[in-house]
């Protein structure tokens, strides 16, 4: 946390998730959602505020795979997935969640839980975020607010 400016503001940052995962269990994992192709390669990408980010790779198809363990509460990622189901039949751009063979969109292994994310190439998502500001705002109006 940093200290107050003049103003009063305080700005916070969560603590960015850099945690070990066995390659055994990212592959046990992707096997989960896609048991019928296999994996061709996969890579640790920057962490995310509360989850280690993988890009994974299939002949078809690139994603990232989001890993938390049990230690992030299965609501928020319940939240995530439930708030991007609302928001994709509107067009809005982001990384929607995907399941494919397995029976659910999150997926629990040993000490982890994760989801499979659409990978959008380009430029940073805080950036892209930023940049699509006014679509979100018009699609809360949309959907009449907040989207929980």
């Amino acid at each position: 946390m940093t200290a107050p400016d003049e103003s009063g503001s305080t700005e916070v940052k969560a603590e960015v998730a850099m945690f070990d995962v066995p390659e055994e269990s990212l592959r046990q994992i992707c096997a989960t959602y896609r048991p019928s192709t296999p994996l061709k390669s996969f890579r640790r990408m920057f962490g995310g505020y509360a989850s280690s980010n993988f890009e994974v790779a299939w002949e078809d198809a690139k994603f990232v795979l989001k890993i938390a363990t049990l230690d992030l509460d299965l609501e928020d990622i319940q939240h995530q997935v439930k708030v991007m189901g609302r928001v994709q039949p509107h067009g809005f751009r982001t990384n929607y969640v995907h399941k494919f063979e397995s029976p659910e969109f999150i997926v629990e292994h040993g000490e982890f839980r994760a989801i499979l994310i659409d990978f959008l190439p380009g430029k940073p998502a805080d950036k892209a975020i930023l940049e699509d500001a006014g679509c979100a705002v018009g699609l809360l109006e949309k959907l009449g607010g907040l989207v929980c």
